[in-house]
């Protein structure tokens, strides 16, 4: 919301934009490089199993679209999910668009309820929040549908085998 007020919604998207674009390619690259012992600094060894074995981020179909729902819900730490998007197998350069695809809506909003908080338009900062909510909840849907599909696909191979 900062850099709303200081730069406006333009320039603090952007700005954020860059930084988190940036960050995000260091520290995936680094993650592919050093492998799971470098996330060891950050996360139990426990914790880093129990993500690599969830079944549907084994689904290189939905790997991607599972990506973007987890980087636009609130509450999911981005920056843990970086750490963690180094282990799979997914393009780097599809992985970069997808976090700044799915960082978009929030950034934009903080951005633009700063720009607006800035110069007293309280109205246009509770329909920038209201619009950001809904969005951020039909792709909550959208992921729950996924998973919950991914985990019928399942039970209906185990059953078949």
């Amino acid at each position: 919301m900062l850099h709303g007020m200081c730069y406006g919604k333009f320039w603090g998207t952007i700005i954020i934009m860059t930084s988190a674009a940036v960050a995000t390619i260091i520290i995936y690259m680094l993650v592919r490089i050093f492998g799971r012992k470098f996330i060891y600094n950050f996360l139990s060894p426990e914790k880093i199993e129990k993500f690599e074995n969830m079944k549907f981020l084994k689904n290189e179909k939905r790997l991607e679209m599972v990506l973007l729902i987890l980087f636009v819900s609130p509450f999911v730490p981005k920056d843990v999910l970086i750490y963690l998007a180094g282990l799979l197998p997914i393009n780097p350069v599809n992985f970069l668009l997808i976090s700044i695809l799915g960082r978009f809506p929030s950034i934009f909003s903080s951005t633009f309820a700063g720009e607006n908080l800035a110069k007293g338009n309280i109205k246009e900062l509770v329909w920038i929040y209201l619009i950001t909510y809904l969005v951020i909840f039909i792709f909550i849907i959208l992921g729950k549908l996924l998973v919950g599909n991914h985990k019928n696909d399942e039970k209906k191979l185990d059953k078949t085998s």
